[in-house]
C-alpha cells in the first residue's frame, strides 16, 4: 500500500494541509485503504505516530476517520484506535505530555464526529481516569460531555436497547460527578466546564439537576482559583438555562408546592407517589429527552416567557406575597405529582442558591481579580432570578471600586451601571436614592466615589439629576422625608466632582434642609450641612448675599440647640461647625461664641468666672452638678471648634503662600523680560536676598501659626486663645481619663472578640490589631521567634517567603533577622533541589534588606543628632531650624511616646503640620454622607505637638 503510505507522509506537510481539496483527497485515501482494503492495524500505527508527532494534524485525521465509517458504514479503524489508545500504559503519558494532549483532542474530536459509536467503547478508555496524566482525565472527561450530549438523543429502538442506554448515561454522569474531586485543579475545572456546556446543550435532567448544583457550589470553596472560576460559571449558566422559571424566590415557590400538595391530597388520598424521594427519574422530564418539554416552554433565559411553574405562582404586591387558592389544573393525579417533584426541585435550587451568598461574599475579598468578576457576573444574574439576599449581597460590591485592579474597577461600575442606572429617570433617581438611604458607612463612601465618576463621564445625565431634586422639593406625588434625604445625600455626592449641581436650589436647600421636613427626618439637616460644603465659591457667595444671617442663625441653632435628638445632634453638630467654617467669612468670630454658649449650657447655674477659679485651684464641688449630656455636647464642640480652627489657619497659611508664590513668579517672569535693565524692585529683592530677610518672613509666618495653634490648644496665660479661661479645665477632666490604655491583660478579651457574631465588633477587633501592628517593633521579636521555633513544610515555606511585604520592615532589627536565619538553616536541611534554590534567593534578599534598612535607620540617627546640634545655634533662627528638622524627623504612631514632655513634641514643626492638615483637610473633605446610629461619634484627629488632653475630645 505504497499509496497510503505516500498519504501519510503528506499529512506531515502542514502548508499542504491548508487546501481543502488535497486534504479530502488525502482523507479518503487513508480511509479506503483501511476500510475497504483493510490496511487497518498499519494505518491505526501511522495515524498513532502522526498525532505523537503533530498537532496540525489531529483535526485532519479525525475527519478522516469518521468519514470512512459514514461512507462505508464500518467503524472498525475507529474501534482499532479507541483499542489501542486504551491499552496503552497509562504511565507512557505522563512523560509524553505533548503526545497525550494530542491523544486527547484527538478523542475528543473523534467523540463529537462519532459519538454513538464512542459511546459503545467508551469502557476501553475508562481506565485512564485512573492515570496519572491529567490532560488524559481532562480529555476524557470532555469526551464523556460530548456523548452524554450526542449519544442517546435518538427515541426509536426497543425498550432494553433504551433501557442499556439509560443506564450507560448515567454512568457517564456519575463518573463525571465523581471527577469533580479529582486531585487535579485542572481536572476539576475541567469538569466543571463540561457541566456548563450540559447545562447549555439541555442535557441534564430535573431529577439530576440539584446535584449538580450542590457540587457547583461546594466547588466555590476549593483551594484553585481555575475551578472556582469554573464553579461561578457553572452556577451562572445553571440560573440562565434554569427548567423553574424566569423568578426563583423560595417563598413563591413554597406557596405554590403547599397548594397544589393539598390539590394532590385530594386528587389521590389513598394512591401512593411513585418515587419516594419526590424527585422524578432521569427518563421522564428532562431537557431535550424523552419529555419533549424544551427550554422556552420553562422560561429558559427569557424574561418575558413564563414557565410551567410560573403561571401558578403567587402574585406580589406591595411586598406581600397573595396566594390564589385556585391553582390551575395540570391534568391527572401522575401529572399532579410530576409538577409537585418539578416544584420541590425548584425550591431546593433556590435554597441551594441562596446558601451560597455568604461564600459569594467572601469570594469578593478575594486576591484573585477572577474570583472577584465573576462573582459579580453571578451575583448580577442572581438578582435577576430574584433569589433571597442576593440584593444585599450585591451591595457589598460597592467598597470595591477603591481596589488598584482596573478590571475589578470596570467590573463593578458596570454592574452599577447595569442594576440601578434606568432608562427612565425616575427609576434611576430612586434607585439611587434608596440605595444612599441604605448603605453604610464605607458603603456610602463608594457611592460617592461611583457616582463622581459617572457624572464625570456623562452616564449620570441631567435628567436623572432633574428627578432627584423632584424627590427633594417632594415634587413626585408619595415622596418621603427619608426620600427627600436621600435624594439630597446622592446629589451632595455628585456635587463633589460638579458643585455647579446645587446652583439651580440653593433656596430649595435652605428651606427645605432646615424647614419642617427636617422635623420629620433629623438627618435632613445634617444632609443640608453636607450640601453647604459643596457649594462651588459663586454660590458661596451668593449665598451669603441672599440667605447669610440666616444660614448662619441656623447652623448656630443647631449646634447650640436641644432640637434634634441625642443620636443624631452629633453627626448635625459636626457639619454644622464644618459648614460655618466653610461659609463664613470670619469662621473664628461665631466659633467664639458657639463655644461659650455651649459652655453656658454646661454651667447656666454658675458663673464662668467662678469656674476658671475653681479648676485652677482644684476644687471639684461645682462638678457634681454637672449633666453628663450637656458636658459631652460642651467637650464635642470645643473639640470640633478647635479641629476646624486648626484647618482653617493652615489653610490660611496655604493661600498667603500660594500668592506669595505667584507673585514671585510674576517678578521671575518680568525679570527674564528685561535682563539687563534691573529695576528698583529686582534690586530691593537682592538686597532682601542677602540680609535674609525673605527668609526671615517664612519664619515668622511658621512662628504665628505655631503661636496661633498653641492659643488654640494649650491656653495658657494670654487669654486670647479659642478655647478660652476653660482650658485648664479641660486639661483637668482629660487628667481624669487613663488616654493610654495599655492592651496587656486584655488582649486575650481582644482576641476573643475575632469571632464575634457581630460583624461589626469583628471588624473592629481586627481594625484594632491591624493598628496595634504598628505600635511596636518588640512583638516582630517575638513573633519571628514563634516562628523560628515551628517545623516548616515545603508549603508553609513557600507561604512565607510569599508573605514576605508583611514583614520587610521590621528586617532592620538585629533579633528579627536572626530568628530568619534559623528558620532558612532548618529549611535548607530538608529542601528539595528546586525548593533550596528558591530559599537561598530568598536568604540573599532578606540579607539584602537588612542592609539596606540598617543602613537607613543609622542614616536618620545620625542625622537627627547633626539637627540637635544646629538647633543650638541662634536665638532668633530657633523657631524656624525647629520646624526644619521636624520636617525630616518621623512622627511615631506609638500612643506611649505622646505621653512624653511637650518640649520633646515641640520639635514638630510646621512642614510636618502642614502635611499632617493637609491630609486631614483632604480626607475631611472626603467623608460622605452617612448615618449615625451609634452612641459615639468620631472626628478626624490632628496630629500637633503635646496636647494630650485635645487628643481625649477628638475621640468623643
Amino acid at each position: 500500500m505504497a499509496c497510503c503510505r505516500h498519504a501519510f507522509l503528506m499529512f506531515e506537510n502542514a502548508l499542504l494541509l491548508k487546501d481543502s481539496d488535497a486534504k479530502d483527497a488525502l482523507c479518503r485515501i487513508i480511509g479506503t485503504c483501511a476500510t475497504k482494503y483493510h490496511y487497518i492495524a498499519q494505518s491505526c500505527a501511522s495515524i498513532l505516530h502522526l498525532i505523537h508527532k503533530y498537532d496540525f494534524v489531529v483535526t485532519h485525521l479525525a475527519d478522516a476517520v469518521a468519514g470512512a465509517e459514514k461512507k462505508y458504514a464500518d467503524g472498525s479503524m475507529a474501534i482499532s484506535l479507541i483499542r489501542e489508545i486504551g491499552r496503552t500504559n497509562p504511565k507512557d503519558y505522563v512523560k509524553d505530555t505533548v503526545g497525550s494532549e494530542n491523544i486527547g483532542r484527538f478523542l475528543v474530536e473523534l467523540s463529537d464526529r462519532l459519538p454513538k459509536l464512542l459511546s459503545t467503547n467508551i469502557g476501553l478508555l475508562v481506565p485512564h481516569f485512573g492515570g496519572e496524566s491529567y490532560k488524559i482525565r481532562n480529555a476524557l472527561v470532555a469526551v464523556l460531555g460530548k456523548l452524554i450530549a450526542k449519544a442517546f438523543n435518538d427515541v426509536e429502538g426497543e425498550v432494553s436497547s433504551k433501557s442499556i442506554r439509560l443506564r450507560t448515561k448515567q454512568a457517564m454522569l456519575e463518573i463525571l460527578l465523581e471527577r469533580c474531586r479529582d486531585v487535579s485543579a485542572y481536572t476539576r475545572s475541567r469538569v466543571l466546564q463540561v457541566w456548563a456546556e450540559l447545562c447549555e446543550e439541555h442535557s441534564i435532567s430535573i431529577g439530576l439537576w440539584n446535584e449538580v448544583a450542590t457540587v457547583a457550589s461546594g466547588r466555590l470553596e476549593d483551594k484553585s482559583a481555575i475551578v472556582r472560576k469554573s464553579a461561578l460559571n457553572l452556577l451562572i449558566m445553571m440560573l440562565q438555562h434554569n427548567p423553574f422559571g424566569p423568578q426563583l424566590r423560595a417563598a413563591s415557590f413554597e406557596a405554590t408546592l403547599e397548594q397544589y400538595k393539598k390539590k394532590l391530597n385530594e386528587l389521590a388520598p389513598k394512591c401512593p407517589p411513585n418515587s419516594s424521594d419526590g424527585l422524578v427519574s432521569d427518563n421522564n422530564v428532562s431537557f431535550g429527552d424523552d419529555s419533549g418539554v424544551d427550554d422556552e416552554e420553562f422560561g429558559g433565559d427569557s424574561k418575558n416567557q413564563d414557565s410551567l411553574t410560573d403561571s401558578c405562582l403567587p402574585h406580589e404586591a406591595n411586598g406581600t406575597l397573595e396566594v390564589d387558592n385556585s391553582v390551575p389544573d395540570v391534568g391527572n393525579v401522575e401529572q399532579t405529582r410530576t409538577l409537585v417533584a418539578s416544584l420541590e426541585a425548584g425550591l431546593s435550587f433556590s435554597n441551594c442558591m441562596s446558601a451560597t451568598m455568604p461564600t459569594l461574599v467572601q469570594l469578593m475579598a478575594s486576591s484573585s481579580s477572577s474570583d472577584v468578576e465573576n462573582t459579580i457576573l453571578l451575583l448580577m444574574r442572581c438578582r435577576q432570578f430574584q433569589i433571597d439576599e442576593s440584593e444585599a449581597c450585591l451591595r457589598k460590591m460597592l467598597p470595591l471600586v477603591f481596589s488598584q485592579d482596573k478590571s475589578i474597577y470596570e467590573a463593578v461600575e458596570n454592574a452599577f451601571i447595569t442594576i440601578y442606572l434606568r432608562k427612565n429617570p425616575v427609576e434611576t433617581a430612586k434607585n439611587l436614592l434608596n440605595l444612599a438611604m441604605d448603605s453604610n458607612i464605607g458603603d456610602l463612601a463608594a457611592l460617592e466615589f461611583i457616582l463622581g465618576a459617572l457624572v464625570s463621564k456623562g452616564e449620570i445625565t441631567a435628567s436623572m439629576l432633574s428627578a432627584l431634586w423632584d424627590f427633594f422639593c417632594f415634587n413626585i406625588s408619595g415622596t418621603t422625608a427619608q426620600q427627600s434625604r436621600g435624594a439630597l445625600s446622592v446629589l451632595c455626592m455628585a456635587a463633589k466632582s460638579s458643585p455647579t449641581i446645587l446652583s439651580s436650589h440653593l433656596q430649595d436647600i435652605v428651606d427645605i434642609g432646615f424647614g419642617r421636613w427636617a422635623k420629620v427626618e433629623p438627618l435632613l439637616a445634617r444632609t443640608a450641612c453636607l450640601a453647604l460644603q459643596r457649594l462651588s465659591e459663586e454660590d458661596k457667595k451668593k449665598l451669603l448675599l441672599t440667605n447669610g444671617n440666616r444660614v448662619f442663625g441656623i447652623l448656630e441653632s443647631l449646634v447650640s440647640g436641644f432640637s434634634l435628638p441625642e443620636n443624631i445632634w452629633y453627626a448635625a453638630a459636626d457639619r454644622a461647625i464644618a459648614a460655618l467654617y466653610i461659609i463664613h467669612p470670619t469662621p473664628e468670630t461665631i466659633a467664639a461664641s458657639l463655644v461659650n454658649r455651649s459652655l453656658q449650657s454646661v454651667f447656666d447655674s454658675c458663673d464662668v468666672s467662678e469656674l476658671q477659679t475653681n479648676t485652677v485651684s482644684g476644687s471639684s464641688n461645682m462638678l457634681t452638678t454637672v449633666q453628663v449630656a450637656k458636658l459631652s455636647r460642651y467637650l464635642f464642640v470645643v473639640s470640633h471648634v478647635a479641629m476646624n480652627q486648626l484647618v482653617y489657619i493652615e489653610s490660611c497659611i496655604r493661600k498667603i503662600q500660594k500668592s506669595k508664590a505667584k507673585k514671585e513668579k510674576m517678578v521671575a517672569e518680568d525679570k527674564n523680560l528685561d535682563v539687563n535693565t534691573p529695576s528698583d524692585a529686582q534690586k530691593d529683592d537682592g538686597i532682601n536676598s542677602e540680609l535674609g530677610l525673605a527668609a526671615s518672613e517664612d519664619a515668622m509666618l511658621d512662628i504665628l501659626a505655631e503661636r496661633a495653634e498653641k492659643e488654640i490648644v494649650f491656653g495658657g496665660s494670654s487669654g486670647k486663645n479659642l478655647i478660652g479661661h476653660c482650658a485648664s479645665f479641660l486639661s483637668k477632666l482629660c487628667r481624669n481619663f487613663n488616654l493610654m490604655q495599655k492592651v496587656k491583660g486584655f488582649i486575650n478579651e481582644m482576641a476573643m472578640r475575632l469571632e464575634d457574631e457581630d460583624e461589626r465588633i469583628s471588624n473592629l477587633a481586627r481594625l484594632f490589631f491591624h493598628e496595634l501592628s504598628k505600635k511596636d517593633i518588640r512583638q516582630w521579636e517575638y513573633i519571628s521567634y514563634c516562628l523560628s521555633q515551628l517545623a516548616f513544610t515545603e508549603k508553609s515555606m513557600r507561604k512565607l517567603m510569599e508573605s514576605f511585604k508583611a514583614y520587610e520592615h521590621v528586617l532592620s532589627e538585629d533579633v528579627v533577622m536572626e530568628n530568619f536565619r534559623n528558620i532558612i538553616n532548618k529549611a535548607k536541611k530538608f529542601a528539595k533541589p528546586e525548593l533550596k534554590s528558591s530559599i537561598e534567593e530568598f536568604e540573599e534578599k532578606l540579607n539584602k534588606f537588612h542592609n539596606e534598612k540598617k543602613e537607613q535607620v543609622l542614616t536618620e540617627k545620625n542625622a537627627q543628632a547633626h539637627q540637635q546640634k544646629v538647633g543650638s545655634l541662634g536665638n532668633f533662627m530657633a523657631p524656624k531650624k525647629d520646624v526644619e528638622e521636624s520636617g525630616e524627623s518621623e512622627i511615631t504612631e506609638d500612643e506611649e511616646e505622646a505621653d512624653k514632655s511637650v518640649d520633646d513634641t515641640r520639635s514638630l514643626g510646621s512642614k510636618s503640620k502642614a502635611t499632617k492638615l493637609r491630609t486631614r483637610s483632604d480626607a475631611s473633605s472626603e467623608v460622605t454622607e452617612l448615618e449615625i446610629d451609634d452612641d459615639e461619634v468620631q472626628s478626624p484627629l490632628v496630629n500637633l505637638r503635646g496636647y494630650t488632653s485635645l487628643r481625649f475630645m477628638f475621640t468623643l
